[in-house]
């Protein structure tokens, strides 16, 4: 084991596996993570505060902060306040109603927004209590959450994803739980119960895919999280295993077995899971972006040219994810391979712009989605896609992408300035982006995460 890892797998014997993850997320400290850790817990939490803004215009977020927000300490990102529980789930259906928030291409999660909009409540709480939550106090709450839950959704996958459960609603409430147990300073077994307790209120569904529904799952996440871990610390107490027991939330809701909680039982370090987390560079599901960025491949190569018909060839998992043929909304063109792969080829780029009603209704884009066709390759990773465009000169395209590829090589640092960048422009008409932005260029040097609320909630 080097330095930079925190043992889980020796565990003692008399350890469930439940117990021995917990020791090992209340065990990690901000000391024991590598400089590349903490750079991207910073980008994440930058990241996750864009999309957020930008998204808390939408419906849907308008609809929740109508019938739940309640007054209180904690902040609604873009200005006002509310109780901590009504705040972590506005600011998570904000942070993950654009469909722009990161992903973790191992499991299918969204790590960041449940456990974002759940971690910056509890430090309302904590602030609330008169106790200072610093920068290095939120990164390793941070980092503890998402090596939980990424490890809880590799378990899972690919079973519980093809049953039609959505990880991010479900492995993100254990995360949201596991990371606000840790800001909270629960003991062990105070971790464990909350990780139960977060089992428990473990929801989500792909049926919800193209409506409002799925962004409900990530603030859902995010306040049953921190429910959980302060019900955990209140006393509450839960079964001997409700994640990996015989009936517990693994068993009930995947084919995993006993022999695949390898994830769980490996050190945290080995690997840290969060060097793998992809900051989305298109406001649309994952499955889409390999598509989106073959199109963008060949489509100066189309010129002039009509195109004649366009065949992606896709791994089958896309199939119940992304496959809506004609879209009725935005919120459906999010998940439909037709259209973002017709709007790439016809517009140069997907944007925030190109998932309205009006957008996805459009003649042209209507016109050349109806010509794209599906083939499925089970030998494909649910990350790629191979594209097929023909013209009508004769001329053949075509391109072959994986988008589960790192968007840095030899340090994350590589990734800020596009994610800076991307949050100047979400954030675009709210008060002090650039201070937020500078903020966290080092967050773990802030010395108290309420200086942070305070841009938050006046950013209107």
């Amino acid at each position: 084991m080097t330095s930079d890892t925190v043992e889980v797998s020796a565990e003692p014997r008399h350890l469930s596996v439940i117990q021995a993850l917990a020791e090992a997320a209340v065990g990690l400290r901000f000391d024991q993570l590598p400089p590349d850790v903490t750079t991207l817990a910073g980008i994440c939490v930058l990241d996750t505060l864009g999309v957020a803004l930008a998204g808390r215009t939408q419906p849907v977020v308008q609809l929740i902060r109508e019938e739940l927000a309640e007054p209180g300490d904690a902040v609604l990102w873009g200005g006002a306040r509310s109780d901590p529980g009504s705040a972590a789930l506005v600011n998570g259906v904000a942070a993950h109603a654009l469909d722009y928030d990161d992903y973790a291409p191992g499991s299918g999660l969204h790590p960041s927004a449940p456990l974002v909009a759940a971690l910056l409540s509890a430090a309302s709480l904590q602030h609330g209590r008169g106790r200072t939550v610093t920068g290095r106090d939120l990164v390793a709450a941070y980092v503890a959450g998402y090596e939980v839950q990424e490890r809880l959704g590799l378990v899972l996958w690919p079973s519980h994803y093809a049953r039609g459960f959505h990880t991010t609603g479900t492995a993100g409430t254990v995360g949201a739980a596991a990371g606000v147990a840790h800001l909270l300073g629960t003991g062990p077994r105070e971790m464990a119960a909350a990780l139960g307790v977060g089992a428990t209120d473990a929801a989500g569904l792909k049926a919800m895919f193209g409506s409002m529904g799925k962004p409900y799952h990530a603030g859902r996440a995010a306040a049953s999280g921190l429910r959980a871990a302060r019900l955990a610390m209140r006393g509450m107490t839960v079964g001997d295993d409700p994640l990996f027991g015989p009936q517990g939330l693994v068993a009930a809701s995947s084919a995993a077995t006993p022999a695949d909680l390898g994830p769980v039982r490996a050190p945290f370090g080995e690997p840290w899971h969060i060097l793998d987390v992809l900051p989305k560079l298109t406001p649309a599901c994952f499955g889409t972006h390999a598509a989106i960025a073959c199109a963008l491949d060949v489509r100066a190569a189309v010129g002039e040219q009509p195109i004649r018909r366009v065949v992606l060839t896709i791994p089958p998992v896309l199939l119940d994810v992304c496959a809506i043929p004609t879209p009725r909304t935005g919120l459906e063109g999010k998940f439909s391979l037709a259209y973002t792969t017709a709007a790439a080829l016809l517009h140069g780029t997907v944007s925030v712009a190109s998932f309205t009603d009006e957008a996805v209704r459009a003649e042209p884009v209507v016109e050349l989605g109806s010509r794209v066709e599906l083939v499925l390759d089970e030998r494909l990773v649910k990350t790629a896609t191979r594209l097929r465009v023909e013209l009508g000169d004769g001329r053949v395209l075509t391109a072959d992408r994986d988008a589960a590829q790192r968007l840095w090589s030899g340090s994350p640092e590589e990734v800020r300035t596009r994610v800076e960048g991307k949050f100047l422009e979400l954030a675009e008409g709210v008060a002090a982006p650039v201070d937020i932005v500078a903020l966290l260029r080092d967050l773990p040097a802030l010395a108290d995460v309420e200086a942070l609320s305070a841009l938050l909630a006046g950013a209107d």
